[in-house]
């Protein structure tokens, strides 16, 4: 939910104002990439922490973020939709 809202937020400001010099969405997806990159491998090191209370903070996070770049990436590629129609 915080993904959608905030990154489409961001989508919808970005192709008002950076077209001009030519970023617009693509850096919307950029965002979200990085935070599929960073929420992955967050997940994948929780594996390797021995204390297994920061192994669940560690799995919160990398939850969390990857909800981010789920909801951010649908928001963009609707948005897209959107705009193409």
């Amino acid at each position: 939910m915080f993904g959608s809202v905030t990154i489409g937020h961001y989508y919808e400001y970005s192709t008002k104002t950076y077209r001009t010099i030519g970023l617009g969405p693509k850096s919307s997806l950029m965002i979200c990439m990085s935070l599929g990159v960073v929420g992955s491998a967050l997940y994948v090191s929780a594996g390797w922490i021995q204390d297994k209370t920061i192994a669940k903070y560690c799995l919160l996070g990398a939850r969390f973020i990857q909800g981010m770049w789920t909801g951010g990436q649908q928001s963009v590629e609707q948005g897209k939709i959107y705009v193409m129609n």
